[in-house]
């Protein structure tokens, strides 16, 4: 879901919360619901617990797809640290494999990190980057004095790097249906009208309960935006926080390039 819209649920909510108690000030809907024909307190608890399960079940589901990025990042991010200590093992020969394996880094931290921040520019930019990561790996390979063994290992870990790369985008753009935080909004609307309907004749208690229960709304709405990614970057710097560690190990000199 765009922010765009999110902002636009989010206004809907707010509206709403307005529009109900002041109907409920209106003299034909007091007359209505007065007496007899009262809603009792006890019917919002029902529509309430409904509301409080839908949510719960969307906040599980967004946990569990911020939980699998990071697993995801941390699997990456992992992987390119064992490159780098593997590449040490064999010297000057793979200075150009952690050439490449550098330049991969750098551009998922720089203009990557901004594809995934703004959404602006060419789709994956850092696949380029990875794709030579994988070329110079089989280059490598083929030619490198190396023991047969350690080329293997460094050969599957360039693989299982790139397949982490894709997890981690895949993961990065996953997020929560449009019908599903359209059926959360929907039934918060309908707490609302809920708690309208028992503060009837009163006021102060239901413009009190009302913006209670709107400000936690709104609150958990965001929290949950982003958790899910549709709003704020905050989920992109966790990730390439830990990706620029292992390319700040790096350098053209020394450990990263050799000597």
């Amino acid at each position: 879901m765009k922010i765009e819209t999110f902002g636009y649920v989010i206004a809907a909510v707010v509206m709403t919360g307005i529009l109900f108690e002041l109907g409920m000030l209106l003299r034909p809907v007091r007359t209505a619901l007065s007496g007899t024909n009262a809603v009792v307190p006890p019917f919002i608890a029902v529509v309430a617990v409904i509301f409080a399960l839908f949510a719960a079940a969307n906040a599980s589901d967004i946990w569990g797809r911020s939980r699998a990025l990071r697993l995801t990042t941390e699997r990456e991010v992992t992987t390119a640290r064992s490159i780098v200590k593997f590449t040490e093992n064999v010297g000057r020969e793979a200075n150009l494999l952690r050439r490449a394996l550098y330049d991969y880094l750098d551009a998922a931290t720089t203009i990557e990190r901004s594809w995934l921040e703004t959404a602006e520019g060419l789709s994956q930019p850092a696949q380029g980057a990875a794709d030579a990561l994988i070329e110079e790996a089989t280059t490598f390979a083929t030619t490198s004095s190396a023991a047969p063994s350690l080329k293997s290992l460094i050969v599957t870990r360039v693989d299982e790097l790139r397949s982490a790369r894709s997890e981690r985008l895949t993961r990065f753009l996953e997020t929560g249906s449009i019908t599903h935080w359209l059926g959360l909004a929907t039934l918060a609307v309908i707490t609302q009208l809920s708690i309208s309907l028992v503060h009837v004749g009163k006021p102060a208690a239901g413009a009190i309960a009302q913006f209670t229960f709107t400000a936690s709304v709104i609150v958990a709405f965001n929290y949950l935006a982003i958790e899910d990614g549709v709003i704020g970057p905050l989920r992109t710097l966790g990730m390439m926080d830990s990706l620029e560690g292992v390319l700040n190990s790096m350098s053209y000199g020394g450990v990263g390039f050799g000597g």
